[in-house]
């Protein structure tokens, strides 16, 4: 009985863990943290006060962060991201933060707002561009067929679908409903299982 308690105990720990994980903000300071899904200065974003103010990750290459009371100055040059209060991922590179749109998948899709001008509304806006790595160490470059095909240069079949389902770069970001990942990641897959 007292082997089965602990047992229950143990379970209900790790779980109240993994569910407090989720539903938390914070810093990852390298890639592996990210991979790790390791937070540094985790805020458990449904039951605290205390957020991370993505508005500031824009405006200056140092971040503060305030966790438990403190404030942190960090230098945004040396972190790999963080994770908001909606469990949005994204990443910081050079004086970017990226969106990142698929983790764990073999072509890594970034979103990135670009400062625009909507002349119909003669208002600021912000354009989305989007942009891609085939891991999570790499620099995010501009999501473009021809870029798809030098990072994948010797499987021609990838090649051909990309010109046979798409007729430009403006929907390479498209989402593929029937296999619930995003078509390029589809037509990846096909390409390599049929090798």
């Amino acid at each position: 009985m007292k082997k089965t308690t602990l047992l229950l105990s143990a379970t209900l720990l790790l779980c109240s863990y993994a569910f407090g994980q989720q539903d938390s903000s914070g810093i990852y300071n390298t890639v592996d943290d990210y991979l790790n899904h390791k937070l540094t200065y985790p805020v458990n974003y449904k039951l605290e006060k205390q957020r991370i103010k993505e508005h500031l990750f824009l405006q200056a290459s140092q971040i503060k962060v305030k966790h438990n009371g403190q404030t942190h100055v960090l230098d945004k040059n040396n972190l790999y991201g963080f994770r908001n209060s909606r469990g949005h991922d994204f990443r910081f590179v050079g004086d970017r933060v990226y969106r990142i749109m698929n983790a764990g998948e073999p072509i890594i899709l970034y979103k990135y707002g670009e400062p625009g001008r909507d002349p119909a509304a003669k208002a600021s806006t912000e354009m989305n561009r989007y942009y891609f790595s085939i891991n999570e160490t790499n620099s995010p470059v501009s999501l473009t067929r021809e870029n798809l095909k030098k990072s994948f240069p010797g499987n021609t079949k990838f090649h051909e679908a990309l010109d046979k389902k798409f007729t430009g770069d403006y929907d390479l970001a498209r989402f593929d409903k029937a296999n619930n990942t995003y078509m390029i990641i589809t037509l990846l897959k096909d390409s390599m299982s049929n090798q």
